[in-house]
């Protein structure tokens, strides 16, 4: 689309903040036990903010899926039996709205 300003991305936040796209996801994630200092925290946070950078909903969804056995159990099991009722069409349709819904989480 004409006059669109492309997506930020964590690669584009990294290439600014001078670290890696793994320091980004971690520091934007808040995950535990990483020994990033608080400079480099405020640092990426602030990059983050000044950019624009907004996560990716289904990426983010995704994210959370990977990490929870639970709904990687439900996606399994709605999965199968979407299978039974409907097309793959409609199966496919009805997993991403599950997606959807997590990503609104």
């Amino acid at each position: 689309m004409a006059g669109t300003k492309p997506r930020v991305t964590i690669t584009d936040v990294a290439a600014a903040s001078g670290v890696s796209r793994a320091t980004v996801s971690f520091v934007l994630r808040d995950s535990p036990g990483q020994t990033i200092s608080a400079a480099t925290r405020e640092r990426v946070r602030r990059t983050a903010r000044d950019l624009g950078y907004v996560p990716h909903a289904i990426a983010r969804a995704l994210r959370e899926l990977i990490d929870s056995p639970s709904l990687r159990a439900e996606l399994a099991r709605r999965s199968f039996d979407r299978v039974q009722m409907f097309s793959w069409s409609r199966c496919a349709s009805e997993t991403f709205g599950f997606l959807a819904r997590v990503a609104r989480r």
